[in-house]
C-alpha cells in the first residue's frame, strides 16, 4: 500500500501556507514517530492531547505508530487513554486503506464507520492470503514440495447497502493489486470482471471478544457463471444453514402476522 511513497514518516503534515496542521500533540507525535518514546510508557495527558491530531497524520505515519504498538493489548482501566488513542489510530488507518483501494469514481461511504469496517476486512484478508500462500496449516513436507493451495485473486466482501451512497452490497477485492470494486445488487457481471476465474468467499465463524477473539474462517471457492446473480450465490454459500433457516422462519412468521392483521 505504501511502497514507493516518498514520505518522511517523522515530518508532520502542514497546511498549504506552511503552518503545521498538528497543534496540541505535535511534540509527542514527533517523538513517537521518531522512536524516542514508547506509547505504553507515555504520560496519559500527552496521549489524550495528541488524540485529536491523529486525523491529520498520513497513512504511512499511522502505520508506523501501529506497527510499534501491536503488543500493547490490555483491558486495564489504567491504560484507557492509550486504548482510546489506538482505537483512533485504527479508525483512520483502516478508513484510509479502504479509500486508497477503492476504484476511481466509486462513491465512498458518507460516514467513516463503513470505510473502517471495509479497511479492516481488507487487511485481514490480505494477511490470511499471505499466511495461506506460505503454507499455514499444511504439513512441512507439503510446503517443501510446493503443495500450497492456489488461491483466487478476487475475494468477495459483503457490504451493508444502507451504509453506502450507491447501495453497494458487495466489494470485490483483488488481493495482489489491492484494488476494490464495489457494486450494488444486479449491477455488475462478476464473471466478466474476474475473467471466468473463481472468487474466494468467507464463511465467518469467528468468536470471542478483545484479546480472546479467535479468527475462524472457512474459505470457499465460488464459480461465477455469466448472468448469474452473484449476491444470491454468495449468501447461499456463506450464510450458515441454521442462521439462514432461522431468518426464513422469522420472515414467514412476520408475514403470517401481517396477513392476519390485514384480514
Amino acid at each position: 500500500l505504501v511502497d514507493g511513497q516518498d514520505v518522511r514518516v517523522i515530518d508532520l503534515p502542514k497546511c498549504a501556507s506552511g503552518a503545521p496542521k498538528v497543534l496540541q500533540g505535535a511534540a509527542f507525535l514527533q517523538r513517537l514517530l521518531n522512536d524516542e518514546v514508547e506509547l505504553k510508557s507515555c504520560m496519559e495527558s500527552d496521549v489524550c492531547a495528541a488524540q485529536a491530531d491523529v486525523k491529520y497524520l498520513k497513512v504511512e505515519q499511522l502505520l508506523s505508530i501501529r506497527e510499534h504498538t501491536l503488543d500493547l493489548m490490555t483491558e486495564s482501566q489504567s491504560h484507557s487513554a492509550r486504548n482510546s488513542f489506538l482505537e483512533t489510530i485504527d479508525k483512520y488507518l483502516f478508513s484510509a486503506l479502504a479509500s486508497r483501494c477503492m476504484q476511481g469514481g466509486t462513491p465512498q461511504a458518507a460516514s467513516m464507520e463503513p470505510l473502517h469496517q471495509l479497511g479492516l476486512r481488507i487487511a485481514l484478508t490480505v494477511g490470511v492470503v499471505d499466511m495461506l500462500k506460505e503454507g499455514w496449516g499444511l504439513r512441512s513436507t507439503a510446503v517443501a514440495q510446493g503443495e500450497c493451495p492456489q488461491l483466487p485473486s478476487h475475494w468477495a466482501i459483503r457490504l451493508k447497502p444502507q451504509e453506502w451512497p450507491g447501495q453497494f452490497a458487495c466489494a470485490l477485492l483483488h488481493v495482489d493489486e489491492l484494488r476494490v470494486h464495489a457494486f450494488a445488487s444486479g449491477t455488475l457481471d462478476v464473471a466478466a470482471v474476474v475473467g471466468g476465474n473463481p472468487v474466494a468467499a468467507v464463511r465467518d465463524r469467528t468468536s470471542g471478544v478483545g484479546k480472546d477473539r479467535m479468527l475462524h474462517w472457512e474459505v470457499l471457492r465460488l464459480e461465477c457463471k455469466k448472468g448469474e446473480d452473484f449476491l444470491t450465490l454468495l449468501d447461499r454459500e456463506t450464510i450458515p444453514r441454521q442462521q439462514s433457516g432461522l431468518a426464513d422462519e422469522l420472515s414467514a412468521t412476520l408475514l403470517h402476522r401481517a396477513t392476519r392483521t390485514v384480514a
